[in-house]
Protein backbone atom coordinates (compact mmCIF):
# COMPACT_ATOMS: atom_id res chain seq x y z
CA UNK A 1 0.00 0.00 0.00
CA UNK A 2 0.77 3.76 -0.55
CA UNK A 3 3.37 4.74 2.75
CA UNK A 4 1.36 7.95 3.86
CA UNK A 5 -1.58 5.24 4.04
CA UNK A 6 0.77 3.35 6.43
CA UNK A 7 1.92 5.65 8.52
CA UNK A 8 -1.49 7.39 8.86
CA UNK A 9 -3.10 3.76 10.12
CA UNK A 10 -0.18 3.86 12.93
CA UNK A 11 -0.08 7.09 14.29
CA UNK A 12 -3.97 6.64 14.59
CA UNK A 13 -3.23 3.73 16.84
CA UNK A 14 -3.57 5.27 20.91
CA UNK A 15 -0.88 2.73 22.16
CA UNK A 16 1.57 4.87 19.54
CA UNK A 17 0.97 7.89 20.60
CA UNK A 18 3.46 9.42 24.49
CA UNK A 19 1.80 9.51 27.66
CA UNK A 20 1.76 13.09 27.43
CA UNK A 21 -1.36 12.77 24.97
CA UNK A 22 -2.73 9.16 26.58
CA UNK A 23 -2.29 10.37 30.31
CA UNK A 24 -2.08 14.05 29.84
CA UNK A 25 -3.09 14.77 33.87
CA UNK A 26 -0.58 12.12 34.92
CA UNK A 27 2.49 13.59 32.94
CA UNK A 28 1.61 17.33 33.40
CA UNK A 29 -0.01 17.28 36.71
CA UNK A 30 0.96 14.57 39.33
CA UNK A 31 4.48 13.66 38.14
CA UNK A 32 5.92 17.45 38.15
CA UNK A 33 5.63 18.05 41.63
CA UNK A 34 6.39 14.39 42.56
CA UNK A 35 9.98 14.85 40.76
CA UNK A 36 11.65 17.41 42.52
CA UNK A 37 10.77 15.87 46.04
CA UNK A 38 11.70 12.27 44.97
CA UNK A 39 15.26 13.57 43.51
CA UNK A 40 15.97 15.90 46.68
CA UNK A 41 14.91 13.18 49.16
CA UNK A 42 16.88 10.64 47.17
CA UNK A 43 19.90 12.82 46.59
CA UNK A 44 19.93 14.24 49.72
CA UNK A 45 20.37 10.74 51.76
CA UNK A 46 22.51 9.56 49.47
CA UNK A 47 24.76 12.50 50.10
CA UNK A 48 24.19 11.85 53.80
CA UNK A 49 25.03 7.99 53.60
CA UNK A 50 28.50 9.17 51.55
CA UNK A 51 29.61 11.29 54.34
CA UNK A 52 31.16 9.90 57.43
CA UNK A 53 28.58 10.20 59.97
CA UNK A 54 32.01 10.79 62.46
CA UNK A 55 32.47 14.41 60.86
CA UNK A 56 29.03 15.79 61.63
CA UNK A 57 27.62 14.40 64.70
CA UNK A 58 30.76 13.55 66.39
CA UNK A 59 30.73 15.42 70.26
CA UNK A 60 35.01 14.28 70.26
CA UNK A 61 36.01 15.38 66.90
CA UNK A 62 39.66 15.90 67.05
CA UNK A 63 40.46 16.35 63.03
CA UNK A 64 39.24 18.95 61.17
CA UNK A 65 36.54 18.53 58.53
CA UNK A 66 37.86 18.12 55.39
CA UNK A 67 36.98 20.37 52.94
CA UNK A 68 36.02 18.28 50.11
CA UNK A 69 33.14 17.58 52.42
CA UNK A 70 31.89 20.80 53.12
CA UNK A 71 32.17 21.57 48.86
CA UNK A 72 30.17 18.48 48.60
CA UNK A 73 27.57 19.61 50.77
CA UNK A 74 27.44 22.98 49.49
CA UNK A 75 27.30 21.60 45.97
CA UNK A 76 24.36 19.34 46.20
CA UNK A 77 22.62 22.40 48.01
CA UNK A 78 23.29 24.49 45.19
CA UNK A 79 22.67 21.73 42.81
CA UNK A 80 18.70 20.85 44.35
CA UNK A 81 17.96 24.13 45.64
CA UNK A 82 19.16 26.23 42.16
CA UNK A 83 19.64 23.66 39.20
CA UNK A 84 17.32 21.19 39.65
CA UNK A 85 14.01 22.87 39.70
CA UNK A 86 15.05 24.20 36.45
CA UNK A 87 16.37 21.51 34.61
CA UNK A 88 13.01 19.72 36.03
CA UNK A 89 11.21 22.20 34.05
CA UNK A 90 13.43 22.85 31.55
CA UNK A 91 12.61 18.97 31.02
CA UNK A 92 8.89 19.00 30.67
CA UNK A 93 8.96 22.00 28.61
CA UNK A 94 11.16 19.96 26.11
CA UNK A 95 8.96 17.07 26.38
CA UNK A 96 6.34 18.77 25.52
CA UNK A 97 7.85 20.43 22.68
CA UNK A 98 8.76 16.96 21.12
CA UNK A 99 5.67 15.53 21.50
CA UNK A 100 3.55 18.84 20.24
CA UNK A 101 1.31 18.65 23.11
CA UNK A 102 -1.10 21.42 23.70
CA UNK A 103 0.35 24.52 25.82
CA UNK A 104 -1.61 24.48 28.70
CA UNK A 105 -0.18 20.88 30.34
CA UNK A 106 3.91 22.17 29.67
CA UNK A 107 2.32 25.49 31.42
CA UNK A 108 1.02 23.23 34.25
CA UNK A 109 3.77 21.21 34.29
CA UNK A 110 7.00 23.62 34.48
CA UNK A 111 4.64 25.89 36.93
CA UNK A 112 4.15 22.92 39.49
CA UNK A 113 7.75 21.58 39.07
CA UNK A 114 8.96 25.36 39.86
CA UNK A 115 6.78 25.76 43.02
CA UNK A 116 7.65 22.69 44.55
CA UNK A 117 11.42 22.83 43.69
CA UNK A 118 12.29 26.28 44.26
CA UNK A 119 10.16 26.03 48.20
CA UNK A 120 13.01 23.41 48.59
CA UNK A 121 14.86 24.99 51.72
CA UNK A 122 18.27 22.96 52.61
CA UNK A 123 21.21 23.77 55.02
CA UNK A 124 24.28 21.96 56.60
CA UNK A 125 25.85 23.20 59.87
CA UNK A 126 29.34 21.90 59.71
CA UNK A 127 30.52 21.98 63.21
CA UNK A 128 33.76 24.48 64.15
CA UNK A 129 35.16 23.54 67.01
CA UNK A 130 35.62 20.41 68.96
CA UNK A 131 32.59 19.48 71.21
CA UNK A 132 30.09 20.92 68.93
CA UNK A 133 27.27 19.45 66.84
CA UNK A 134 26.64 19.63 62.86
CA UNK A 135 23.51 19.48 61.44
CA UNK A 136 21.98 19.28 58.21
CA UNK A 137 18.64 19.92 57.76
CA UNK A 138 16.13 20.65 55.43
CA UNK A 139 12.32 21.70 54.57
CA UNK A 140 9.66 23.36 52.20
CA UNK A 141 8.56 26.82 52.12
CA UNK A 142 8.16 30.04 50.99
CA UNK A 143 8.80 32.25 54.02
CA UNK A 144 10.90 31.62 57.22
CA UNK A 145 14.28 32.11 58.60
CA UNK A 146 15.65 30.04 56.06
CA UNK A 147 13.55 30.67 53.19
CA UNK A 148 16.66 31.63 50.66
CA UNK A 149 14.54 33.90 48.55
CA UNK A 150 12.00 31.26 47.36
CA UNK A 151 9.83 33.90 45.32
CA UNK A 152 12.95 35.24 43.85
CA UNK A 153 14.37 31.51 42.68
CA UNK A 154 10.50 30.78 41.02
CA UNK A 155 10.49 34.07 39.34
CA UNK A 156 13.68 32.90 37.88
CA UNK A 157 13.25 29.95 37.35
CA UNK A 158 9.61 30.30 35.43
CA UNK A 159 11.25 33.22 33.29
CA UNK A 160 13.89 31.08 32.11
CA UNK A 161 12.30 28.34 31.09
CA UNK A 162 8.71 29.85 30.36
CA UNK A 163 10.33 32.58 28.22
CA UNK A 164 12.34 31.12 25.73
CA UNK A 165 9.75 27.98 25.83
CA UNK A 166 6.58 30.65 24.58
CA UNK A 167 8.78 32.21 22.17
CA UNK A 168 9.41 29.25 20.73
CA UNK A 169 6.33 27.82 20.60
CA UNK A 170 4.76 31.27 19.01
CA UNK A 171 7.20 30.28 15.90
CA UNK A 172 6.35 27.45 15.47
CA UNK A 173 2.39 27.82 14.95
CA UNK A 174 1.55 24.34 13.80
CA UNK A 175 0.84 23.36 17.58
CA UNK A 176 -2.36 23.09 19.40
CA UNK A 177 -3.47 26.64 21.58
CA UNK A 178 -4.41 24.70 24.34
Amino acid sequence: GDLDLVIGEALAKPELLSWGHRWPWLIYGVVPPLAPIGITLALGLLTIVAIDSDFIVSRTQVRPIPIWIAGALHGMRVFLMYLLPALLAAGWARYSARGHAPLLGPIVAVLLTAAVGCGVNLYVDLPTVVGEMGQIGGGWGYFGDRSDNNLIRLGVTVAVVLGPYLVWRNRHKEFEPF
